[in-house]
């Protein structure tokens, strides 16, 4: 339904955090001050100021983290101590860099808000889809279907000749759409040991994916599954151009052996009138709608990159198979209309960061003072349950409520009415 990666990334620094004035608190990030929206955190509740927070951050130099050294590259992620501090790389390749706050280093009590406003961003848009599944309004188109099924003759194989084949795919004109290429099906003479299988765009030159992939008998069709292989009709966010073509495949001079094809129309499909292949002709049916495929072939080659003058041949396969899920994903509706997830995300950021209080001691405050609050910060976050008085619980339930009838009419792939059961196709 939506890519939680992107809406992390899309999310920091919508709503921002306020510098302390107190020399003592850790300098935030200025990606985390932004405040693109225009609001804080702290204007959600009070006791989300930036000096509360640090209150009951971790005390990160108790972690011994390993003293900077000017000899040692950094990758992205790595922590050290230096001049008293706890901080974290922003950056892999990071040699000689001395640690202080900008390109290169952040301190961890930053990353640790970082860590607390994705918390909270995955916390959001899983309650949000879990509200849609349990009202039926969103699911899966289908998942993992084959192309097609069963595996060519043994012996009509793919005579070589140095090109790259492989699957052409061409999404219908439908946006906030994806197509999931869950696992590539081989067919090969021989054994394959690490062989290169790639997913390209034809709106850019290298490839989009690329994984290695091996089987283990001769002759013998094998599944293997792909790692995060999605295609698009339209992608913004990823500067895929609408009506691009996707290609899967891989270099003949990559292979040991020879391909082993099936013959199948990837025009019109099984035959229509056949008995037999009924189920065959559902199952054409159902991609169909979606996307197009087509066997392709081209000879000139540009090391890994897109190769150039595609030829089309209409019935067979090189080998090959794909098991696709087709599933809506309205990650792009979502960041294109962040005004709309404000209010929700605050509130969502308060309701867990005050649950943190809630169950961490204040490392800076006396503990019969943290007492009292905690006694505070239940009564803000549940409320008295009556009247209007519902904590920030009850109104966070009430702002995804909201968010979920914002988002149900905006996207072809979350219809305006609740699905009926007896349709396979609705989502």
């Amino acid at each position: 339904m939506y890519n939680l990666s992107t809406l992390k990334t899309e999310l920091t620094g919508w709503i921002g955090f306020r510098e302390s004035s107190d020399a003592g608190v850790d300098v935030i990030d200025s990606t985390l001050k932004t405040a693109t929206s225009g609001s804080y955190f702290d204007e959600f509740h009070p006791l989300l100021q930036t000096d509360v927070l640090y209150s009951i951050a971790p005390d990160f130099m108790s972690y011994n983290y390993p003293a900077w050294s000017n000899l040692t590259t950094y990758a992205a992620g790595a922590r050290v101590s230096h001049s008293s501090k706890a901080w974290q790389s922003k950056q892999g390749a990071n040699l000689n860099n001395t640690p202080s706050a900008g390109a290169w280093w952040e301190l961890m009590f930053s990353a640790w808000l970082q860590e607390r406003v994705n918390a909270s961003v995955a916390n959001l848009f899983n309650r949000l889809a879990t509200e849609k599944k349990l009202a039926e309004s969103t699911k899966s188109v289908f998942d993992n279907k084959q192309i097609f099924i069963g595996s060519g003759k043994l012996n009509n194989t793919v005579t070589k000749k140095g090109r790259f084949v492989g699957l052409a795919l061409v999404p219908k004109q439908i946006n906030n759409i994806r197509i999931d290429i869950n696992a590539i099906g081989l067919h090969f003479t021989q054994i394959q040991t690490d062989l290169p299988v790639y997913l390209f765009n034809s709106s850019r030159e290298e490839y989009v994916a690329k994984q290695l992939v091996s089987t283990t008998d001769t002759s013998t069709f094998a599944w293997v599954p792909l790692t995060n292989w999605s295609c698009y009709f339209n992608s913004i966010a990823n500067d895929y151009d609408p009506g691009s073509v996707w290609y899967v495949g891989y270099f003949e001079d990559d292979v040991a052996g020879n391909a082993i094809q099936k013959t199948y129309d990837y025009v019109i499909g099984p035959c229509v009138g056949c008995p037999s292949h009924a189920a065959e002709v559902n199952r054409f049916n159902l991609w169909n709608k979606f996307f197009d495929a087509m066997p392709v072939a081209s000879g000139d080659l540009d090391a890994d990159n897109l190769p150039e003058n595609f030829s089309v041949s209409r019935t067979t396969n090189w080998g090959l198979n794909l098991s696709v899920s087709v599933r809506p994903d309205v990650t792009e509706i979502f960041t294109a209309n962040k005004q709309a997830l404000t209010y929700a995300l605050g509130l969502q950021f308060a309701v867990d960061m005050l649950s943190w209080l809630v169950m961490n001691p204040l490392r800076r405050t006396n503990p019969i003072h943290a007492n009292i609050q905690k006694e505070a910060i239940s009564y803000d976050l549940d409320g008295t349950g009556q009247g209007k008085n519902l904590g920030l619980r009850g109104q966070l339930a009430d702002a995804i409520k909201a968010m979920n009838f914002d988002f149900s009419k905006i996207s072809a792939a979350l219809p305006d009415h609740k699905p009926s059961k007896f349709k396979y196709r609705a989502i």
